[in-house]
């Protein structure tokens, strides 16, 4: 499958099987989404062939893909949140002339039945914009159920998912699997999790399958040295998630406040926020999505007005390097070039855009340097960010926001949905920013990431800063009860 001058898919094989849960891991720009996508109808491949049951078939379209009984749990949830489970199961349906109430209580009680029968715990009459990421992520397995799914594919299926949240979902995956014919395939950054939970791991690299191990073969070192390569780009074993990061460098914590964030109340009537962070510190927001972080991250970024309190010294949004939580929606333009994205925080002055075809000389040169400086070589100025994947997205924005030079970066899930390489490079380039003297503010739910790279740690919960520690003797058990509501435990305010 190639896009443009990108070969994205090379004579990969695939083999699933019944009763299995299938790994599918990768670096960014492996392959994968490109593989799943195929496999969904999503894409129509440029060559080879995709065999069901013994029988070539043709997958034109995600309707003739859940025809064939392939459903996919995408990455960013596709649901209406003012609707009911019921509502946004019942928008996909063709009604054939049958009334929408009648209608709505049918659907209503089968998927009580698959909720049952499979252990989703999910309320067909539940509201799903008051759902939590995890009971979204069940809306949408029981979507793919009711469409008659034998094979499931889950994009990224951990991304948004707590610890705990993970394991009950290879729980449910598992009872799944146990009906006769059903397989799930599942893509991933999180390696590790799939090392006791997956019966297969299957390896892509440059678009290409290299490896594929069986459960008694699977270690987290050998699928990361087959992710990796040779062994000339580096240590596998250090690029794994759990490794300890070097201690923070905290010589900015004594440093006059570059930032100063006065009783921020983020919603009115909300309570307050304030910290201080100085130049060529990093400090940490750690939090369960929803508690307020993304209200933060744009205040601070200057895309959100708050609803009281003040951002002292505050720069205009142009002043910002900003590192999105949704990179898709704030940090780029899909439907331009990775050039043009490149060039348009540069732009403030009012000048032109011109586009990257047109362009010659020292700007290209320049732009071509700063792509190959972030580990993006091996795409062109002129690819079309939409055919990117996220991780390489990403990494588009980062390259963007620190070549800028700002004095405040407010970074936000800045390792989400990255590979465990990938990963290791934007916690590096956050260090950078730092020690080149400017205030990090990096929010993220891990809050293992936060206290590996943070020389303090806030918590939020309900739009409240509950408590800030000094990263290095704070007891994680307590940051970890203090995400849940469970109080200040120590830590201090402000």
């Amino acid at each position: 499958m190639r896009f443009g001058p990108t070969l994205a898919n090379d004579r990969v094989d695939l083999d699933l099987f019944p009763g299995e849960i299938h790994g599918l891991v990768g670096q960014n720009g492996s392959g994968k989404t490109t593989l799943i996508s195929i496999l969904y109808g999503l894409y129509q491949a440029d060559a080879g062939e995709v065999i069901l049951s013994g029988e070539r078939v043709s997958l034109r379209s995600p309707r003739d893909a859940r025809a064939r009984g392939i459903g996919m749990v995408p990455q960013r949830f596709r649901l209406a949140p003012t609707l009911t489970v019921t509502e946004n199961v019942v928008l996909g349906l063709d009604p054939r002339g049958r009334r929408y109430g009648p209608l709505c209580r049918e659907v209503s009680r089968q998927l009580a039945e698959l909720s049952e029968r499979y252990g989703l715990h999910t309320d067909p009459r539940a509201v799903v914009g008051g759902l939590s990421m995890g009971e979204q992520q069940r809306v949408e397995i029981l979507r793919a159920l009711y469409h008659g799914a034998r094979i499931l594919v889950m994009d990224e299926p951990m991304s948004l998912l707590t610890p705990r949240e993970s394991e009950r979902l290879f729980g449910l995956l598992n009872h799944f699997v146990r009906d006769p014919g059903r397989t799930v395939v599942v893509t991933t950054h999180r390696v590790g999790e799939l090392v006791g939970a997956a019966d297969r791991v299957t390896v892509l690299r440059d678009g290409r399958r290299v490896a594929t191990f069986p459960a008694a073969e699977l270690t987290l070192s050998a699928v990361l040295t087959a992710m990796m390569g040779d062994g000339t780009e580096g240590d596998p074993a250090s690029m794994s998630p759990a490794r300890a990061a070097p201690a923070p460098d905290r010589a900015g914590a004594t440093a006059p406040p570059a930032l100063h964030v006065a009783r921020l109340s983020l919603a009115p009537g909300g309570d307050s926020v304030t910290f201080s962070v100085a130049g060529g510190e990093l400090f940490g927001i750690a939090g369960v999505d929803g508690n307020g972080q993304k209200e933060l991250e744009l205040v601070l970024a200057g895309l959100g007005e708050p609803a009281g309190g003040q951002i002292r010294s505050r720069l205009g949004p142009h002043a910002v390097a900003h590192i999105p939580s949704d990179q898709r929606r704030w940090g780029v333009i899909e439907d331009f070039t990775v050039g043009e994205n490149l060039l348009l925080r540069r732009t403030a002055t009012g000048s032109a855009l011109r586009p990257v075809t047109a362009m010659r000389g020292a700007l290209l040169r320049s732009i071509e340097q700063l792509l190959r400086s972030f580990g993006l070589g091996a795409i062109g100025p002129q690819s079309l960010v939409l055919q990117l994947s996220g991780g390489t997205i990403q990494k588009v924005v980062l390259a963007r926001e620190l070549s800028r030079g700002c004095s405040l970066v407010v970074a936000a899930q800045p390792t989400r949905g990255l590979d465990v390489r990938a990963a290791v490079f934007m916690r590096d380039a956050l260090r950078r920013a730092a020690a080149a003297g400017a205030a990090v503010v990096v929010i993220s739910s891990d809050l293992d990431e936060l206290l590996g790279l943070c020389g303090r740690v806030g918590v939020m919960h309900r739009g409240r800063l509950v408590g800030i520690w000094d990263s290095a003797d704070a007891p994680r058990p307590v940051l970890a009860a203090a995400m849940g509501g469970a109080g200040w435990g120590g830590g201090t305010r402000g």
